[in-house]
């Protein structure tokens, strides 16, 4: 396990089955990939006040094998009346990607596509969808999930199993496409 207390400016490779967790706004700068050959390797990220990127760049290779075992988010602003947000701004490949926005005022922003076995959204903030989500998405807790105007899902999209919770929007799009598969499922 490695903590990072500031910024990591690089290209990083992850050796085996490593965890790297970043301060409180703190983040990373450049691709992340593993050398095992196999879904290997976790990111812990945590955003507890302002606006903060925490990935600029991929995370985990595009090829299922070589993905991240797991990609952690969380938002987490004590103050009620702060508004927090962790983005993502690259890519993300991972087996298993948990975003934890914990109030009504965290936000967590995922600029690029998502390709994971499993997207957890948990909490009761604000998860936004920017690109192709490729995962089976489950919703737990309260949140709103904003489908942006390049977005869509390829999988299906439920809920922990908790009635009535959850909001999920889809932003205008300005050409006819489809923004859930045929083979995907909602609710």
């Amino acid at each position: 396990k490695f903590t990072f207390a500031d910024t990591v400016t690089a290209a990083t490779v992850i050796s085996g089955d490593s965890t790297l967790t970043f301060a409180a706004q703190k983040n990373i700068v450049g691709a992340v990939t593993n050398d095992s050959g196999a879904a290997a390797g976790t990111l812990a990220f945590s955003a507890t006040a302002g606006t903060t990127i925490v990935a600029n760049a991929a995370l985990g290779a595009t090829t299922a094998a070589e993905y991240l075992k797991a990609v952690n988010i969380t938002v987490n602003d004590a103050n009620d009346t702060d508004t927090s947000q962790a983005t993502l701004s690259g890519a993300v490949f991972a087996t298993t990607v948990t975003a934890d926005a914990s109030a009504s005022h965290d936000t967590v922003l995922f600029s690029g596509n998502v390709s994971a076995t499993t997207l957890n959204l948990d909490g009761a903030g604000v998860f936004t969808l920017n690109g192709t989500n490729t995962a089976t998405t489950v919703i737990s807790g309260d949140s709103i999930t904003t489908v942006g105007a390049a977005g869509k899902f390829v999988g299906a999209v439920t809920n922990d199993g908790t009635t009535g919770e959850g909001t999920l929007t889809f932003a205008a799009h300005t050409a006819n496409e489809t923004l859930i598969k045929s083979s995907s499922t909602i609710g």
